[in-house]
């Protein structure tokens, strides 16, 4: 907060919050390793049992990143939802060891959005 504050005070724009578009979410987003596997996040590329398909064959469903995970009463129920979707899966794979928690970024958002608001209306951006 203190970074985005001094470019504020200098006068430069910061970009807004704003969803965050996670390719897991995303039905035709992938990206490509060098040996042409698919996969749906980028952090996972290396893991081939992350892969879903290859340039030859193409995607294939695959429920290995957990897509919709914030399908759950307690993300329908957040705020916050349309920010995160449930986290990111790489921070839960790392923090977890798997897939299968949410990487709950609430106590963040609690925290940060408040003051880029005030941030925001302090410099008069619209």
């Amino acid at each position: 907060m203190r970074l985005r504050e001094a470019i504020l005070q200098r006068g430069f724009r910061t970009p807004r919050p704003s969803p965050l578009h996670c390719m897991v979410e995303m039905d035709h987003a992938f990206v490509v390793d060098w040996d042409g596997r698919l996969y749906k996040c980028p952090a996972f590329i290396g893991r081939p049992r992350f892969a879903v398909g290859d340039l030859k064959t193409g995607p294939a469903p695959s429920d290995a990143y957990r897509p919709g995970r914030w399908q759950t009463d307690e993300c329908l129920a957040c705020p916050y939802l349309p920010q995160c979707f449930g986290g990111c899966r790489h921070l839960s794979y790392v923090a977890h060891g798997g897939l299968g928690r949410i990487d709950c970024a609430r106590s963040w958002f609690d925290a940060v959005l408040p003051e880029m608001v005030r941030q925001d209306v302090g410099y008069g951006k619209r």
